[in-house]
C-alpha cells in the first residue's frame, strides 16, 4: 500500500523523518507499529472516509482492476475498507490468536510482548480486526490446517473475487 512512498523519508512534520526497508519493518515491527500507524494517518490510509480510495488505488496497483488475479489484501484497516473489500466479492479473513500465544510467538522472536501489546492498545482501530469476517482463523492452528480451511473456502467463495 506504501510502496510508492517505501523508501522515503517521512516528513518531518509527522515527527518521524525516517527511511524504512521491508527487511527493517519485518524484522523490528513491533518498533516500527507506532510509526506505520502514524504514517498511515499522515498519508490518509487509516481515514475512513478515504476508503474506497485507497482500496482502489492497491487494487489497481497490481493490476486487479484490469485483470483477473489473484489477490490477498493484507492489512485492510477497519470496517470501511472491509465493505469496501466485501462489496467487490473478497473472502475476509481474520486471523487470531490468544494473548497466550502472542506472548510465546514474541518470547521466541526475542520480541517485547508489552511494547507489541502497548502499540495495539494505542489504535484499536488499526490493530484488533474487524467485527463480522467471512472467516476467522485460530492462528495457534497448524498452518496446514489453516491452508486447508482457506482451500475449502476457495471453493466456497471461488479462487478469487469475481471484477464489478
Amino acid at each position: 500500500m506504501f510502496v510508492e512512498h517505501w523508501n522515503a523519508p517521512m516528513p518531518h512534520e509527522t515527527g518521524i523523518g525516517l527511511r524504512l526497508t521491508v527487511e527493517q519493518l519485518y524484522a523490528e515491527k513491533d518498533t516500527y507499529r507506532p510509526l506505520l500507524q502514524q504514517f498511515g494517518d499522515w498519508i490518509g490510509y487509516n481515514d475512513p472516509t478515504r476508503a474506497e480510495q485507497w482500496v482502489l488505488r492497491a487494487l489497481n496497483g497490481v493490476g486487479w482492476l484490469d485483470a483477473k488475479v489473484g489477490v490477498i489484501f493484507d492489512s485492510f484497516r477497519g470496517e470501511k475498507q472491509a465493505q469496501v473489500l466485501r462489496d467487490l466479492g473478497f473472502t475476509l479473513v481474520q486471523l487470531e490468536i490468544s494473548e497466550t500465544e502472542r506472548r510465546y510467538r514474541a518470547g521466541l522472536m526475542g520480541k517485547d510482548y508489552f511494547a507489541i501489546l502497548a502499540a495495539m492498545e494505542a489504535r484499536p482501530d488499526l490493530e484488533l480486526g474487524i467485527d463480522n469476517p467471512d472467516i476467522r482463523l485460530d492462528g495457534s492452528m497448524p498452518t496446514h490446517i489453516q491452508a486447508q480451511i482457506l482451500l475449502q473456502a476457495g471453493k466456497t467463495y471461488g479462487p478469487y473475487p469475481s471484477r464489478c
